[in-house]
């Protein structure tokens, strides 16, 4: 029913392994595993920490909130962040991209997007360098726009020079 029979190791007992997931013991099916352990065990337990500390913070001042227990939230949230860096770098699922690249603006000629291609997230450059980069998107912005609307008091002067008496 779909199952290919493998016949495993020195026992040559068969195991049934569905055709497309790689072979036991293998580091395709280990990595696999390393993944579902990531999001199964780890990322469930780091979100749910996360919404409580933010949820604490946000309702700090209320009654019924407990600093103590936000605090201890926090420190587990900080230890858990560790500990996961640590199981993805042992692990190699690390090497992953965690977030999806940025997509190029689309768009005609005429619209306000500048073809710039901002930094990717979680990126180590200095604050100097992405000061820089902010500052050149920023600029040719700025740039685009003064040009359209030089362009616009062009379009209307003439129109107006056509219509006075």
């Amino acid at each position: 029913m779909g199952l290919s029979t493998f016949t495993g190791g020195v026992s040559g007992l068969p195991l049934n392994i569905p055709p497309n997931q790689p072979a036991p013991s293998t580091p395709a099916a280990e990595f696999r595993a390393n993944i579902d352990i990531a999001l199964s065990q780890h990322l469930p337990q780091l979100i749910s920490l996360a919404e409580s500390v933010v949820s604490g913070i946000d309702r700090a001042y209320e009654p019924d909130v407990n600093p103590n227990k936000v605090a201890n939230d926090y420190a587990t949230l900080v230890s858990m962040t560790s500990q996961f860096y640590e199981f993805i770098n042992q692990t190699g699922i690390g090497a992953l991209p965690m977030v999806d690249p940025p997509e190029k603006p689309t768009g005609d000629a005429n619209d306000m997007n500048v073809d710039v291609v901002a930094p990717p997230p979680f990126s180590t450059m200095s604050e100097d360098e992405l000061h820089g980069i902010l500052n050149d998107i920023v600029n040719a912005k700025y740039q685009r726009h003064r040009r359209i609307a030089d362009n616009a008091a062009i379009v209307i002067s003439r129109l107006g020079s056509k219509h006075a008496p």
